[in-house]
């Protein structure tokens, strides 16, 4: 094979070595509108076309006669190695979208998520590989976008019914096998309608931002706040050392949601009804809400400000102090 200086020296062969692959194919590879490297059964690069090149910020004479795993990021070359062992043992088509999560190092160390083609191409007897490669970054990055639209309410960005539901299902299953306490409290705005009759929705839309904002200041960071609808929202907080902790979150949030809220209209003064539940993972996370919501609208009843708890087998009230029942 021609050394690095000769390839330099030589166009097209300084990125290919025309006794192992046809000269007729290196301008159509070229001609290629991807990024496009062949790999020699040995696992040296003897191609890289002019898209590779602007992709990868590589020259063909530093790619020619180097390992492919070069292209690859340090933390994954090992694997690479034993990956591409097995493949060169049945090669076979591979194309994009099989769901790989695939990633290519740049020149400057640099590295990106990819999606990577693969051809097995028979030259005189010997088995090469085309690989394809493309730049996910753009399109995981949409991708991503798109999923955090759909689990997050759009106006104030915290998390919506569906991303709460889901997280409260493995938050049971979590409460089930370590035998911990979780609690869900089911928070609706007192004075909010008047805030929309009197200011209209563009102010109350800027009211329930600042709530998103104060309620997630409330809690602890791996809790969730999620906004259930209109002025209604559910806090889930898990691995609480004591059910008494549930109802200080209660009163946290009461304490936030008291305090008055500049809009551009004024000030506006809310309170809130709370209801909370415990649960220790043996229910569902829609039964709970439930009961949640069930001791919301007795704290309603009772002129709203308030917590009430959910009574029933998670919990006992007597005398102001929270008594978890005994497991049998």
């Amino acid at each position: 094979m021609p050394t690095g200086e000769q390839r330099g020296n030589d166009g097209v062969r300084d990125a290919v070595d025309p006794g192992r692959v046809p000269r007729s194919w290196h301008t159509v590879l070229d001609a290629i509108p991807a990024a496009v490297l062949v790999v020699a059964p040995d696992g040296t690069i003897c191609f890289a076309n002019t898209q590779l090149e602007e992709l990868t910020g590589y020259q063909r004479a530093e790619l020619s006669g180097r390992p492919v795993e070069v292209l690859v990021p340090d933390a994954q070359r090992q694997a690479h190695v034993a990956a591409r062992a097995s493949y060169g043992g049945q090669p076979a088509r591979r194309p994009m979208g099989t769901g790989f999560e695939l990633a290519a190092r740049r020149a400057d160390g640099s590295v990106f998520p990819a999606d990577i083609s693969l051809a097995p191409l028979d030259v005189g007897g010997e088995t090469f590989v085309v690989a394809t490669i493309s730049d996910e970054t753009e399109r995981r990055r949409s991708a991503d976008e798109l999923f955090h639209r759909a689990v997050h309410d759009s106006l104030t960005g915290l998390a919506n019914r569906v991303l709460l539901l889901d997280r409260l299902g493995h938050a049971l299953a979590r409460a089930d096998r370590k035998a911990r306490t979780l609690a869900v409290l089911y928070v609706d705005l007192d004075g909010f309608k008047a805030v929309n009759d009197t200011w209209r929705h563009a102010v109350g839309d800027e009211v329930l931002q600042v709530v998103a904002e104060r309620m997630t200041g409330a809690v602890r960071p791996e809790d969730t706040v999620a906004r259930f609808g209109g002025d209604e929202f559910v806090v889930l907080c898990e691995d609480l050392k004591d059910p008494a902790d549930a109802v200080q979150v209660a009163d946290r949030l009461l304490e936030e949601l008291r305090r008055p809220i500049p809009h551009r209209a004024g000030i506006g003064e809310l309170s809130a009804s709370i209801g909370v539940v415990l649960a220790d993972g043996a229910t569902s996370g829609t039964a709970l809400i439930e009961a949640a919501d069930h001791a919301m609208y007795r704290a309603k009843r009772r002129g709203g400000g308030a917590v009430e708890l959910a009574g029933g087998e998670a919990l006992d009230l007597q005398d102001g102090i929270i008594v978890r029942p005994r497991r049998s």
